[in-house]
Formats: C-alpha cells, sequence, structure tokens
C-alpha cells in the first residue's frame, strides 16, 4: 500500500524526465531481486528435494495403509496434500477418459470440413438474386392471391441419423494403473539380465 503511495507522490511531483530515470532503476533493481529470486528457489528445490519426495510418500501411504503411522505435519500441509491428491485423482480420471474416446474415435473421418462447406457457399453466391429477393419486387402482372406470394416447397425426408449413446468407460482398468509411469533401472534388472 505505502509503495503505490510512494509511486503515485513520485509521478505526481517529479520532472518526467527524472521520473522516467527512476522507473528504469526500479525495474533493473527488480530484475536483479527477481533474478536471485529464481537462483534461490532452484537451491531449495535441490535441497528439499528428498524430505519433500519421503514426506509425500509418507503421507501418501496412510490412504491405502491402515496401519502405517501416521507424519506429523501441520493442518495445513495436510490440506493442501489433500487437495493435491484429489486434483490428481480428477486429472488421471480425465486423461483417461479422453484417451479411450479418442482411440475409438480415430478410425472416423468427417467427409465435409468447415471450408469446403464455405467454399461452396461463397462460389454459389449471387449478390442480384439477394438482392432482387430483398427488394421483393412484385411481379409484373399485379398483385395476385396469396398463392403468388407464398412459395411452397416439398421436402425430402432425410436420413434418420442414429443418436449418439454414452459411452460406459472404465477408469479403473488396470493397463491405465501404470499409464505414463517411467520404469526404474534398478539392481533387479541388472541381476536378471
Amino acid at each position: 500500500m505505502e509503495d503505490n503511495i510512494n509511486d503515485i507522490t513520485l509521478k505526481c511531483l517529479m520532472n518526467d524526465s527524472i521520473y522516467e530515470k527512476y522507473m528504469k532503476k526500479q525495474e533493473k533493481e527488480h530484475a536483479k531481486n527477481d533474478k536471485i529470486d529464481n537462483i534461490n528457489k532452484k537451491k531449495q528445490y535441490k535441497f528439499y528435494k528428498k524430505r519433500v519426495l519421503a514426506i509425500t510418500k509418507d503421507l501418501y501411504k496412510k490412504y491405502y495403509d491402515p496401519s502405517y503411522q501416521e507424519v506429523s505435519v501441520s493442518n495445513d500441509v495436510q490440506d493442501f496434500f489433500d487437495g493435491y491428491i484429489e486434483s490428481l485423482f480428477e486429472y488421471f480420471k480425465i486423461q483417461d477418459y479422453n484417451d479411450i474416446i479418442q482411440e475409438d474415435l480415430k478410425d472416423i473421418k468427417d467427409t465435409k470440413d468447415a471450408t469446403s462447406v464455405l467454399k461452396e457457399d461463397i462460389e454459389n453466391f449471387d449478390l442480384l438474386k439477394c438482392n432482387k429477393n430483398m427488394m421483393n419486387k412484385p411481379n409484373e402482372k399485379g398483385f395476385g392471391t396469396l398463392g403468388s406470394f407464398v412459395i411452397t416447397k416439398k421436402q425430402k425426408e432425410k436420413e434418420k441419423i442414429p443418436l449418439p449413446r454414452k459411452k460406459k468407460v472404465e477408469l479403473y482398468d488396470n493397463k491405465l494403473k501404470k499409464k505414463g509411469i517411467r520404469k526404474k533401472k534398478g539392481k533387479k534388472d541388472n541381476l536378471l539380465k
């Protein structure tokens, strides 16, 4: 709040050229501080990596192993972790559902795309005919009966297109359990070879 008041005060009371120099200097300092913050974040990620992964594993174990002792973390951390897990579950469900549906639809080809329909409309466009219809010039014979104004057309019955059905997708299939997980290179693999 004070920074905003100071900025407004400086802008109103300073000469424009001096204010521009001041702002450039401030931007350079902010950029320098942002670089330092990014370097510090990278160091923190590297420094706390093992602890973060260990707590994450421990917090996740309590969901599927009731005999596991709970890790003592603050309520905020536990709430954030619960929200994170729920978000991941929803993300995985959406990804799996999309992949299954796309796999079923990959063989369907579109007969007409939107650009070809637009091209046909542009090619068949007749400005004189549109103007004549819009102005609705009366017939040379004069005004006739209602039948002369009404244009009747017989429409052909279109083929009935089957309505789409909601597909039942099994999201808890075993092949989806380890989807997207990289295999570890461990000692067991080396011993088997």
